[in-house]
């Protein structure tokens, strides 16, 4: 991954927006834009229907510890959602 930081026109440093993108395995893509922060991998939790949402982690051991924590445990039950650890392109 690239740094985030940069020199502006007066040499001083500064750090840039990189947008960091997960593509999940139906193709869609999830977005997250961070200054300070640098993402490897994500969970994305797909509903059948394509729908979905996302995490994104500093490593792919926070985002499996992150998709153990979405799993709702008994006595509820989502057999409708899909969890995958994706890794992020910069």
């Amino acid at each position: 991954f690239t740094s985030h930081v940069r020199e502006n026109e007066r040499g001083n440093q500064v750090n840039k927006m990189i947008t960091y993108t997960a593509t999940a395995s139906n193709g869609r893509a999830f977005t997250r834009n961070s200054r300070t922060r640098i993402y490897t991998h994500a969970v994305i939790a797909l509903y059948p229907d394509g729908r979905g949402y996302a995490a994104f982690a500093t490593s792919r051991d926070r985002a499996e510890a992150e998709s153990r924590a979405w799993r709702p445990q008994p006595p509820m039950t989502r057999d409708d959602l899909i969890f995958e650890v994706v890794e992020v392109t910069a």
